[in-house]
């Protein structure tokens, strides 16, 4: 993982709420960087010309049952109509999350 949650720094997480065979409900299932525990920022952001706005962050993979888990590289996105995804990896597809009215 390119970061650590060091105490001190502030992240926005990503816990799933319904569970899969790899990553059960409850663990984080992406994490991006927002400050540093000296209060620097860590948001490291980029836009396409298509108006989607990216995050820096790092995505869990695991192994079924969680087991190896670890975080990888990827980038938390914005889109235009509202949407907000999270790819792993270019390569990949996104993971689409829907907001949810509590």
């Amino acid at each position: 993982a390119r970061w650590g949650l060091t105490a001190g720094s502030t992240w926005l997480l990503g816990q799933k709420v319904t569970g899969d065979q790899h990553v059960p409900q409850g663990e984080v299932s992406f994490r991006v960087p927002l400050q540093g525990s000296t209060g620097e920022s860590l948001l490291r952001r980029s836009q396409t010309d298509d108006g989607v706005i990216g995050w820096l962050g790092e995505g869990c993979l695991a192994r079924p049952g969680f087991r190896g888990h670890s975080y990888v590289q990827g980038v938390l996105l914005s889109w235009p109509d509202g949407r907000v995804s999270f790819q792993w990896d270019r390569s990949q597809d996104s993971v689409v999350y829907e907001m949810l009215d509590f």
